[in-house]
C-alpha cells in the first residue's frame, strides 16, 4: 500500500515539474538588432544579436520571425545569437520579432545549453 502512494506522488511531483518546465519557456521574443562580436560570422552563419528584457532558457530554439524561419541560441542570460535563414540583409537597429519558439528537440535541451554556452 505504501509503494502505491509513493508511486502516485512520484507522479504528480513530475508531472508539476514537467509543466514548470513548459510554463518556462517563452513562446515568443523580441528587441533591436545589436551589433555582435563576430563569432559567428568566422563559422559563416550571420546572426541577429538582441538583448532580451529578460534572460531565455539556455538551449537551443527554432521560431519564426517576420524575415523566416530563425535559429536561436541562449546560453540563459538575456543575450540571444538569432540565425535567419536564407537571409542577409543588414537589420541593425531594426526591431526583431520570433514567435512560436520551440526546442530544436527536447531531448538534447541540457546538451544544447552546454553548446550555447561555449558558442556565445
Amino acid at each position: 500500500m505504501d509503494f502505491k502512494y509513493l508511486l502516485i506522488a512520484c507522479l504528480i511531483l513530475f508531472l508539476f515539474s514537467r509543466k514548470k518546465k513548459i510554463e518556462n519557456l517563452v513562446s515568443s521574443i523580441s528587441g533591436k538588432v545589436i551589433k555582435g562580436d563576430g563569432t559567428s560570422r568566422n563559422y559563416g552563419y550571420s546572426t541577429a544579436n538582441m538583448k532580451l528584457k529578460k534572460p531565455m532558457e539556455c538551449g537551443v530554439f527554432n521560431g519564426m520571425s517576420q524575415y523566416g524561419k530563425t535559429t536561436i541560441l541562449s546560453n540563459g542570460t538575456n543575450y540571444v545569437e538569432c540565425h535567419i535563414h536564407d537571409f542577409n540583409k543588414d537589420i541593425y537597429g531594426k526591431t526583431l520579432k520570433i514567435k512560436n519558439i520551440d526546442y530544436i528537440d527536447e531531448n538534447d535541451k541540457y546538451k544544447d545549453c552546454l553548446w550555447a554556452k561555449q558558442w556565445i
